[in-house]
């Protein structure tokens, strides 16, 4: 602890724990108060750090006020400012990333014209030089100077002054030399050059001294070592401290190193390991000697000579004695530990502290407190003290969980299995007292990419109410705006030049609060909005004009149909004229759409109001405009679309424009006035959504889900690691081929270029990956996908899992066998696998609603689908619609009648194209209308005014086809009616059974005629389908029963009401036909569908209507003949069944359209045993009395479904 006070000083105290750094810190700052109203200055790198030191400060400090906790490098710009003075340094250097970007974007016209720059003109080719191509090329250029200006200064400065070359290490490095330039890299010092040149026209940087950032730096150490020390300019704090970082640039670390002459510096550093270790490292490059080196090498370990070298048994003897993993994962914190051993003299502040570092060796903490180390702390153990694999494995105490491994099918599984092992640790310490209880806020989950885990984290977490046993508090970091639905409709907004705007993407934005409250509509007013433009045709397009852009001539006949403004003008004439569909009469070939009454207005005000605000976006976004105009345009895009609905929206919404003001800033900055394209500024913005700031939430309470992130390693009782899949995790980066420091542009070695503390992001995630195994406390979870959901094939997980396995594997033991077997880590597919609920299996889950699953099907349906319910009894009187759904599939009587559900279906997706082809099922059904209309002409083409025929020509094509496949019908029809020419008014009648009552009616109606006999009182039933009736080859055909059911219970109806009735089913390849029959036969048969409809509503029949029809029709086929026996005709009949059932590849099957027989059965096998039985009662009698009356051989089968 620090013993005296000290004015300046750059001083480094190190630990292997943050509790150290953090315990370091507070006694620092309690020995050594500030002034009165003298802010603390901490510098972190991540928002997760600066909000877990707030509150540790505040736990130890009892309060955390007068406290700046900032990122290193914009803390650093200020004291630049603040030494050098305001007016030599600006606020923001113009040749920072983000101004340099547009700066390259305006230079670049002008400089491909230069031969030296012919590889990027060979780049970017015919394209402008101001779209999108070009600039992705000037972020890419300005991201890789940028690097230059932090990490090579050097190159930058040799540049400036003509010289072409690329210096190896710094010039004041013993062993600096310099190699020439590729020559296919020579137009970088060109650009450097022309950079520099432009700025100096610059009247903002006129006034400064400096024209780049290591400009700035090198007068800043000059004017610190100037400085007397302790002479303090003022705006320099008087103390800074750099908590938990892992990683600073050679420049920032000078910088602090020079700060350290005029006030106290304290960088407090993460060190794993109390020995040296930099020589046991896997690097291209050793590290050369220190003449200071802060740690001693550890006993029985080779030491480096002055170069660094070892000679081939030292290294031998490096890797079997120290330890693998620090050696494999150590890279990035070596070099960073190195660096400041390069500035570090601990003699200058040894004085003042009772002991400069805090090394916790867990081992011996849990032993101090007589408890049996776990394995956990004995990994972080040998980390610390450097201690090689032993001979011997030890075996793994069995009862020992510090560090579970898993291994699943997915990331939904991930995260679902994690929650399960959450709640089995709370339950397991649910005992313990509240000091040493865990709880929710002492887990942490690091994810390599949350927009990955994100949905399904809310998918598992964000299921439970409060109230329920299994709701766990949760938050998430890191999660982007782009993620937001306001933005997500912005960047729609964004894209209208190249959208055609269909219904689709309307319905898209109007499931945005904001956008509705806009526009003054509610839920159930878009909803409704959606109904009217679907009736009214609303396909794509704004109008002819919108269209002409997707190659559909405006002068095209029908080109304005199926658009916006198509639709438009039917739902306002409809309004107008008050029309009903079915009197509706077209005016200026515009045909009334109904629906839209007079209270309506505000309603469609809104719709109309949104279509004019999107014709005015599309004529601003379709323009090029320079930045200044794009920021006022862009505003205005948001405030005509975008209403706050609450305070968390008005902030959402000021983070969006603010990224806008920030660009304009940056443009002016880089004296950019040229007009730019929407993309460039497209892709600009919502790039900027995605950036994180030190104002973004990280410590919400309960369990905390994170990205991992450097300098993010916060002390939690439990870490777990989730997607540690093999190309994940390290992530990967694929280095710029013009990127000198990558090395890969030039002929020298990789090694000649590289320098200690370079960056490198598999380096990083490296590094992150100890950083996480070391903050774990008390246990380490780690998950990954090791199989594949299709196929079962096994997936490796990352390699450092890999290594980690392999570690532990050769440290431990369970018995004879390894500690970790990858194979017995592997958790189930699903949530409601078998192993979870079965007894002396090791999978266990807290998803109790999962076991209704797995009871047996018999026990699962006579607990959940056959007990009684009392609310709801079988009515007493029954209509032909209770049996007409008992026919038409007599598993709905019991879920539709009885239950009362309605199973919905998958909705089907809103048309986007102009109907250009009709589908078979359109086909039927505009033929139909067409059929029963009372004015066939008029209706088709009202069809084609209504948009539901296709444009020119091929609407024409398609109207022909349908008047001919109707004037098919109607011409039959005709033939068979010329007797029958009185359309039969509406009769009914009541009959009484055992126990329940029917009441029937039936009559002439839209779709169902009825005749009247001139001569006898007879009546015809007609029944118009525009599709095959008959099926089966040539001399065995049949009727295809499926389609009979409706005609049928009419006619049994009308024939019981004691008037001979005959029905007939006319279709395009024949005429089926009931003929006549006794009243006393038709009531018998009403009273055996009453019947059955009891037994339907008392427990589903197992039973499928189109299964049970082909059943009946191979059972009674006129070619039974081929089968020996009568077990061969029902084992071919159900054979058939099942084919009709299961579906085909060309068809899909019954089972698959009817969410009923879903919801009862599982599989054809259900059926099967019973099928024949309910078979021949139900639909037997359909095919006993249908008779095909004409049958047409050459015409056409079209198997269509109604």
């Amino acid at each position: 602890m620090p013993t005296n006070s000290r004015l300046h000083g750059f001083m480094v105290l190190h630990s292997n724990q943050l509790e150290g750094l953090r315990e370091l810190a507070v006694e620092f700052i309690r020995n050594n108060p500030l002034p009165v109203l003298e802010p603390e200055v901490l510098l972190v790198q991540s928002n997760g750090m600066k909000h877990w030191l707030e509150i540790a400060l505040a736990k130890d400090l009892g309060v955390c006020a007068a406290t700046q906790v900032e990122l290193p490098s914009r803390k650093l710009w200020q004291i630049y400012r603040a030494v050098l003075g305001p007016s030599m340094v600006p606020a923001h250097m113009p040749l920072d990333k983000s101004a340099l970007v547009w700066r390259i974007m305006r230079r670049l016209p002008e400089l491909l014209d230069n031969p030296h720059f012919a590889p990027l003109k060979k780049y970017l080719g015919d394209e402008p030089t101001n779209d999108r191509r070009a600039y992705q090329l000037a972020a890419q250029l300005a991201d890789v100077l940028d690097g230059y200006q932090n990490y090579r200064s050097d190159w930058l400065k040799d540049w400036a002054d003509g010289k072409d070359q690329l210096r190896t290490s710094s010039a004041a490095h013993p062993s600096a030399y310099s190699v020439p330039l590729p020559a296919n890299q020579s137009w970088q010092p060109y650009l450097w050059r022309d950079l520099l040149d432009d700025l100096s026209h610059d009247s903002a940087a006129s006034n400064s001294a400096y024209r780049s950032r290591s400009e700035v730096h090198a007068a800043f150490l000059q004017t610190i070592d100037k400085l007397d020390p302790g002479q303090r300019p003022r705006g320099v704090p008087q103390r800074l401290m750099v908590f938990g970082v892992t990683s600073l640039p050679m420049q920032t670390v000078e910088a602090l190193n020079a700060l350290g002459r005029i006030c106290q510096v304290l960088m407090l550093v993460q060190n794993p390991c109390q020995y040296f270790w930099g020589h046991i490292v896997e690097s291209k490059t050793p590290l050369a000697k220190l003449a200071r080196q802060r740690y001693p090498n550890k006993d029985g370990l080779p030491v480096q000579t002055i170069q660094g070298i070892l000679s081939e048994s030292d290294q031998y003897s490096l890797h079997t004695d120290t330890n693998p993993l620090l050696a494999s994962w150590g890279k990035h914190g070596r070099d960073y530990l190195h660096l400041l051993d390069t500035f570090d003299d601990v003699n200058q502040y040894a004085s003042q502290f009772t002991r400069l570092d805090v090394f916790v060796d867990p081992v011996k903490s849990a032993n101090q407190t007589n408890r049996i180390p776990s394995v956990l702390e004995h990994l972080q153990s040998d980390l610390l003290l450097l201690n090689p694999i032993p001979e011997k494995p030890r075996d793994l105490p069995s009862n020992d969980q510090s560090i579970v491994m898993v291994q699943n099918f997915s990331a939904q599984r991930e995260v679902e299995v994690l929650h399960d092992h959450i709640l089995q640790w709370l339950d397991e310490q649910a005992e313990l007292d509240d000091a040493n209880r865990l709880l929710p806020s002492d887990i942490m989950v690091m994810v390599p990419d949350m927009e990955i885990f994100a949905p399904h984290i809310h998918a598992v977490f964000g299921r439970f109410e409060s109230q329920d046993p299994r709701y766990l508090p949760y938050s998430v970091a890191d999660t982007t705006p782009q993620s937001e639905p306001i933005v997500q409709a912005l960047e729609l907004l964004l894209q209208l030049p190249q959208l055609r705007i269909t219904r689709v993407e309307w319905q898209s934005l109007f499931e945005v609060d904001a956008v509705r409250k806009r526009f003054g509509l509610d839920a159930s007013d878009v909803e409704q909005l959606d109904a009217w433009l679907e009736s009214a045709g609303v396909r794509w397009g704004l109008d002819k004009q919108h269209r002409s852009h997707w190659g559909i001539a405006p002068e095209l006949d029908g080109a304005n149909q199926n658009t916006w403004l198509f639709g438009i003008e039917r739902l306002l004439l409809g309004y107008a004229t008050g029309a009903l569909n079915d009197i509706a009469m077209p005016w200026q070939n515009t045909l009334p759409q109904a629906g839209v009454g007079g209270l309506d207005a505000r309603t469609i005000q809104g719709l109309l109001q949104w279509l004019r605000y999107i014709q005015q976006a599309l004529h601003v976004l379709n323009q090029q405009h320079t930045p200044t105009q794009w920021f006022y345009e862009l505003r205005q895009l948001v405030s005509l679309f975008f209403k706050a609905c609450n305070d968390q929206e008005e902030r959402l919404l000021e983070r969006i424009l603010s990224p806008l003001e920030t660009w304009l800033a940056e443009c002016q900055l880089a004296r950019l006035d040229t007009p730019l394209p929407l993309v460039v500024v497209h892709d600009y913005w919502m790039a900027q959504m995605q950036q994180s700031t030190l104002q973004r939430r990280f410590f919400g309470g309960g369990v905390q889900f994170a990205t991992l992130m450097p300098m993010r390693s916060i002390p939690f009782k439990i870490v777990c690691l989730l997607g540690m899949n093999d190309g994940d995790y390290p992530r990967s980066h694929t280095p710029r081929d013009f990127d000198l420091m990558s090395g890969v542009v030039t002929q020298e070695s990789a090694n000649s270029l590289w320098r200690a503390g370079d960056r490198s992001r598999r380096e990083d995630d490296r590094y992150l990956f100890l950083e996480a195994l070391l903050s774990a406390r008390e246990k380490l979870f780690i998950s990954w996908q090791g199989r594949r959901t299709t196929d079962h094939e096994v997936k490796p997980p990352s390699v450092l899992v890999a290594q980690l396995i392999d570690y532990l594997n050769a440290v431990w033991k369970r018995g004879d066998a390894v500690a970790f077997d990858k194979d017995k880590l592997l958790q189930p597919l699903q949530a409601f696998s078998l192993q979870y609920f079965t007894q002396g299996s090791d999978k266990t889950t807290y998803a109790n609603d999962w076991q209704k699953a797995v009871l047996p099907v018999a026990d699962s349906q006579s607990t959940n689908i056959t007990s009684p319910n009392e609310n709801y009894s079988i009515p007493k009187v029954l209509t032909l619609q209770h049996l007409h759904r008992l026919l038409r599939q007599p598993v709905d009587v019991f879920i539709r009648d009885r239950l009362r559900i309605q199973l919905d279906k998958p909705d089907e997706a809103s048309a986007q194209e102009e109907p250009f082809a009709l589908d078979h099922l359109e086909k039927y059904r505009l033929t139909q209308t067409i059929a029963y209309a009372t004015d066939p002409y008029r209706t088709l083409a009202h069809l084609r005014l209504g948009g539901e025929l296709a444009i020119a020509g091929f609407g024409q094509a398609q109207a022909e086809m349908l008047a001919e496949k109707s004037n098919e019908l109607l011409t039959r029809f005709s033939e068979i009616t010329k007797d029958w020419p009185t359309p039969l008014s509406m009769q009914a009648k009541q009959w009484s059974f055992d126990q329940h009552d029917l009441h029937a009616q039936w009559g002439n109606s839209a779709h169902s005629l009825w005749r009247v006999h001139t001569s006898s009182n007879e009546w015809l039933q007609i029944e118009l389908r525009p599709g095959s009736v008959v099926e089966g080859k040539e001399n065995y055909k049949q009727a295809r029963l499926e389609t009979l059911t409706s005609l049928w219970l009419h006619h049994i109806v009308a024939c019981a009401s004691g008037t001979p009735t005959t029905s007939m089913q006319i279709g395009f390849n024949g005429v089926i036909q009931f003929v006549a029959m006794p009243p006393e036969q038709a009531a018998q048969y009403l009273s055996e569908l009453v019947s059955l409809y009891a037994l339907a509503w008392e427990q589903p029949l197992p039973v499928a209507r189109k299964s049970a029809c082909k059943y009946v029709s191979v059972c009674r086929s006129s070619d039974t003949d081929k089968y020996e026996t009568r077990e061969q005709l029902t084992g071919a009949a159900l054979s058939a069944a099942m084919q009709v059932f299961e579906g085909t590849h060309q068809r899909t099957g019954e089972f698959e359209e009817s969410t009923s027989l879903q919801r009862v059965f599982q599989e054809f096998a259900d059926i099967a045993d019973q099928l024949p039985q309910w078979a021949d009662r139900i639909y037997g009698p359909i095919a006993d009395h249908a008779h095909i009356m004409f049958a047409d051989s050459s015409a056409v089968q079209e198997e269509l479904e109604s």
